[in-house]
Parts: structure tokens; sequence; C-alpha cells
């Protein structure tokens, strides 16, 4: 048994995250990823040569189908999740009904992320806070077009704009025309989509949701 997942309400986004860490599978790893894993995926998850990687692959699956499972009160077997021909996953209704919800994924180091929302589609993105990182490298991979002087100068603030950044830049692969990651400033998508910030599932990690359009148009996974 996997556990149960950390659950946040966004209720100015009418979005619920779920959070879980990679160690609540390594004792049931492979008989989980057996259950779980459709041939398809299964046969991605062995190619994973990082059991991190394996262990974050295998979490999201099971995260997105729980999550979506409790937001349309189904069994979690009526998820299905399957590879877009992108990579991406995929989910469905086992009964092929409408899903009728937005959600999006996102790891970093020991967390998998999910929101769904049965309202918008979503793009979230959740960072380790790095206090090591190099301020100077991630601000010429957030900023091309800004002047330096806009540039946020701690690393909170520089954190919370490649989170926004990287939500949005999944909101929009289905929402809007795709834009460089680095060609809007941070206000300007903020007026594009609703968008929220926070520091969760522990105080080291950003987390940033995007939301926007409608959740019944929804199909892919960001």
């Amino acid at each position: 048994m996997w556990g149960h997942p950390l659950v946040l309400s966004i209720k100015r986004l009418a979005t619920t995250l779920f959070f879980a860490r990679i160690d609540s599978i390594e004792n049931h790893q492979e008989s989980l990823a057996q259950t779980w894993l459709n041939p398809s995926d299964w046969a991605h998850y062995k190619t994973l040569k990082r059991n991190v990687r394996a262990q974050q692959f295998l979490l999201g699956r099971i995260l997105l189908k729980r999550a979506i499972a409790l937001t349309l009160c189904r069994d979690d077997h009526q998820i299905m999740v399957s590879r877009a021909p992108n990579g991406m996953p995929l989910a469905s209704l086992w009964d092929h009904a409408p899903l009728g919800v937005g959600y999006s994924l996102s790891h970093s180091r020991a967390w998998v992320a999910c929101a769904v929302s049965s309202s918008y589609l979503l793009g979230l993105d959740i960072e380790y806070i790095d206090l090591k990182r190099d301020s100077s490298v991630l601000q010429q991979f957030l900023y091309t077009d800004e002047k330096p002087a806009s540039y946020p100068k701690n690393l909170q603030d520089l954190y919370r704009a490649w989170t926004i950044k990287e939500a949005f830049y999944k909101l929009s692969s289905v929402f809007l025309s795709m834009p460089d990651r680095c060609s809007l400033e941070v206000s300007a998508l903020q007026r594009q989509c609703l968008t929220h910030t926070l520091r969760a599932p522990d105080p080291m990690f950003m987390v940033s949701l995007c939301a926007g359009g409608s959740a019944k148009s929804s199909t892919f996974c960001r």
C-alpha cells in the first residue's frame, strides 16, 4: 500500500492539489508498478535507468489516477492513463464518458504533485529551492526580454517566477498558442490566466499553478 496523499484545496482556482513522496512506494515499488501501469507504461518504466526517475514516473501515474478518481467520485480502476504521442500521460474514463476535469503533473526531488480542477485547464510546476544555486543563471534562463534592472534579486522571487513560467508553459500547450518560456514577463502571464503560488508541501519547495480555459475540453495532462 502506498499510503494517502497530502491534499490542499485552492478554492479561488476551484482546484485541489495532491502531493506524495516517492519514498512512500519504496517497499512495494515493483508490485505497485505491475498493478497500476498499463503495458505501454510498464515498458517505459523498465527503460528508466535511475530509480528516482522510475519512482517519480510510477508515483505520478498512481497519483494522477487517485486524484481524478477522488474528484469524480469514481473508483481508481475506472481511470485509464495511457501515453500520448508526445510521451505525456493521457487520462480517460473506462466507460468513455467525458472526463470533464483539468489536470497537471509535476515532480521535484522526492515529491510528486498533481493538480485537478472540475472548472479549469491547468498547468502545474513544483521546484526545490536550491539555496546554493547561482541566481544569475536563473535570471538568464528566465528573462530574455526584460531589462536587467527588472530582475527579481532574491532567490525566492526567482523561483516564484520560474514556476509560474513553467506552469504557464504547460497550460499554454493546449489552451493558448505556444509561447517561449522566457518571452513573457510574469506580470503579463498573470493577466492571461489565473495564478496561485505557495510554498508546499514544505517550505523548501515552490509550487505554482496556472488555470484558464474550460475543463470540459480537457484532454492531455501537462
